[in-house]
């Protein structure tokens, strides 16, 4: 049998054999079932394979994989099938003392990876070891979110397309990717009883308080992405509880500063927050897109996940 980790540690080291683990793919989205035809999973035990051919069954089979009770699950995918993953786990597994540790073996381009840092061919699996990290995802409209980024409104034009393909794929990874003359403004506050902002070096500056405005900018660019709190800061009190997701905003200069600075980015750790957009703007996640007429909040999920992280990728407090 492989080993067992215990979800109670925030560290542990960890080792499977392939005949422990579970893996999880969604082949109905395209990059993946060209993935499964290159033969990626054809070295595998094949009844420790499940499938999703369609995202309305994908329920049922995770249902069957918990059923299962593997050591461990890989789920394969990408960032979206990631998220509806944890988001099925934590309606069809609603007990945390009892979470598989999950691993998780990018396919196409990975927020959640890169920023982890994990690279994970499947063929090293039984090579390598993990430590276990606990994570609370932020919560959107019910949504666990792997991310959450801005987004254009549906409908809005973009700049990008009038651009050759190899200028066009550069550009739709960077902040410039918005549509820059309907910029929003983003009324950020507070509703967790304290928040904290980081400096570059990854230190906390100071804490805000309950219903203190955090920022309120014209953004470029915001998202809010899980948090891997590693090391205890001495700005925190023992007590408090150190899980956070962290939040992010790219404010857009003004036009007299525009060619004498670049857009500034500031850095969050929060447990919940109120956003109020104007105008009316578009949050996504690797799943879903929420439009948002006003006021929205995000919140970390009192739900933690046991997920697994190669020791040689191990990711840093700051990711």
């Amino acid at each position: 049998m492989g080993r067992k980790c215990d979800s109670r540690k925030q560290q542990t080291e960890c080792r499977f054999k392939l005949d422990d683990v579970g893996f999880y793919a969604d082949i109905h989205e395209p990059t993946v079932q060209a993935w499964v035809n290159l033969g990626a999973l054809d070295s595998l035990p094949h009844d420790h394979l499940y499938l999703s051919a369609c995202e309305c069954e994908s329920r049922n089979v995770v249902k069957k994989l918990l059923a299962a009770n593997h050591d461990a699950i890989f789920v394969c995918g990408s960032d979206a099938s990631l998220e509806r993953f944890i988001n099925h786990l934590r309606v069809l597994a609603p007990n945390p003392a009892k979470t598989t540790p999950i691993g998780f073996i990018p396919v196409a381009r990975s927020d959640f990876a890169k920023r982890f840092r994990i690279t994970l061919p499947h063929g090293k699996l039984t090579q390598l070891t993990f430590s276990t990290q606990t994570l609370n995802f932020p919560e959107i409209e019910g949504t666990l979110a792997v991310y959450i980024h801005s987004a254009r409104m549906p409908g809005e034009p973009s700049f990008l397309r009038h651009m050759p393909p190899s200028v066009r794929d550069f550009l739709s990874r960077s902040p410039f990717s918005q549509i820059i003359p309907k910029t929003q403004t983003i009324l950020c506050t507070n509703e967790a009883p304290t928040a904290y902002t980081i400096q570059q070096n990854g230190t906390f500056l100071h804490s805000l308080q309950k219903e203190q405005v955090i920022f309120h900018h014209r953004l470029l660019s915001f998202r809010a992405t899980p948090f891997a709190f590693a090391t205890p800061n001495t700005a925190m009190a023992s007590s408090q509880v150190r899980q956070f997701f962290r939040v992010q905003g790219i404010t857009f200069p003004s036009l007299s500063q525009a060619l004498l600075r670049a857009p500034l980015q500031t850095d969050f750790l929060c447990q919940r927050i109120r956003l109020e957009f104007t105008p009316p703007g578009c949050l996504k996640t690797a799943s879903t897109n929420t439009q948002i007429q006003s006021t929205l909040s995000i919140a970390l999920s009192s739900r933690p996940f046991t997920c697994l992280i190669p020791r040689s990728c191990d990711t840093a407090p700051y990711p």
